[in-house]
């Protein structure tokens, strides 16, 4: 089977999903991803409240001085001599008749009753929203891609993820989650390819087991009495390779029966057992709504147009080793390919920098992975 060339993988994340980064919060950045809860304990602050009652106190304080009359005290003047003069050249007046004696003594006034000022009613704690875990794991034959997406991850302490062999519950690949990942939402792995896995257990996939992975994610939360542990496990989801190349004007086939076009760049898929693999030049779009893989090209930074492309099919025999007979013979089941042959258009130079971008809707989940691959064609 063939390899995936080393390449720069990333997801694009759904729209309700910012990735990672953003995505997924990153992402977070959506898997997405893909897969994907418990509670999660978190602690709400309480400062806006806080603020607001100090807020209502100082009007209250503000509207219980802004009605107080204000006293302005008048100059006292002495009497001047001649008042005091007058007073004392008076003749008193006689006496008369004592009259009723009124009490004048006024009423106590009314002491206002304080209004107490509103207290504001507190906004009742929301309940912590719900952690979401998805993981996401697959592979284009021998390349193991995945990642795991969080939503709400506040609560999260740690992650380890894990890739195992689940025939042996052998662990084949291991790495705690850094905690600035954990904090955007969003990790991807870094490709893992399982030949070593092959290798080491090669005897006993001949008994008629055959390599199985998956990837496990032990997740660690704060909860309401301490710590807890959360595990996710994703089976690995088989989905269609393929590779990237150009074919020079004087290219030699490497094997007899080799499909090549000279001049030409191509997307080859990896073999498929049912029928030909759905391929075609488009982008994002035409990926998420069809489905299968799109492909685009730039050549020095210079776009391909679609319609310079041509599909082509091919179909390879499977072959059995008859031991009665001591050589190959053909089982009447075939391998299916397909390619997406580029001519090299009059625009581009004989040498330079090819840039594939590859849009393929993946068959385990409902997203759509982006894989960039870069090739310099010619002699250069």
């Amino acid at each position: 089977m063939g390899r995936t060339s080393n390449d720069n993988e990333f997801w694009r994340p759904p729209e309700e999903f910012p990735a990672p980064a953003a995505q997924m919060t990153p992402p977070p950045e959506e898997f997405g991803s893909g897969g994907q809860s418990a509670p999660a304990g978190k602690k709400r602050r309480r400062l806006h409240w806080l603020a607001a009652a100090a807020a209502a106190g100082l009007l209250s304080t503000v509207s219980l001085f802004s009605g107080a009359v204000k006293a302005v005290p008048e100059p006292v003047v002495s009497p001047t001599p001649m008042a005091v003069v007058a007073a004392a050249t008076v003749t008193p007046a006689p006496t008369p008749t004592a009259a009723p004696t009124l009490d004048h003594t006024p009423s106590p006034s009314p002491v206002p009753t304080a209004t107490p000022s509103a207290v504001p009613t507190p906004t009742p704690t929301p309940e912590p929203e719900e952690l979401k875990v998805e993981v996401v794991f697959f592979n284009f034959s021998a390349a193991h891609k995945g990642f795991v997406r969080l939503t709400h991850q506040e609560a999260v302490k740690s992650i380890l993820l894990e890739i195992i062999e689940t025939n042996f519950d052998s662990v084949e690949w291991s790495k705690e989650v850094p905690e600035e990942k954990i904090a955007s939402g969003y990790y991807q792995i870094p490709t893992f390819d399982d030949s070593e896995t092959y290798f080491k257990f090669m005897d006993r996939y001949r008994d008629g087991v055959y390599i199985h992975l998956a990837m496990r994610a032990t997740v660690t939360v704060e909860g309401e009495n301490g710590p807890e542990t959360l595990v996710f496990t994703q089976d690995a989801s088989e989905e269609q390779g393929w590779s990237a190349k150009y074919w020079p004007d004087d290219y030699t086939p490497i094997w007899q029966g080799e499909q090549y076009y000279p001049g030409c760049f191509a997307v080859t898929s990896y073999e498929a057992l049912d029928d030909y693999p759905d391929m075609r030049m488009g982008d994002y779009d035409d990926a998420d709504q069809n489905g299968g893989l799109c492909v685009t090209l730039e050549l020095n930074d210079v776009p391909v147009p679609a319609d310079e492309c041509v599909i082509a099919h091919y179909t390879e025999s499977i072959m059995h080793y008859d031991q009665d007979r001591d050589e190959y013979v053909e089982t009447g089941r075939y391998l299916y390919y397909t390619m997406v042959i580029i001519p090299r258009p009059d625009f581009a130079p004989l040498s330079g920098t090819a840039k594939f971008k590859v849009y393929q809707r993946l068959k385990g989940y409902d997203i759509v992975w982006i894989t960039n691959t870069t090739i310099q064609y010619g002699d250069s």
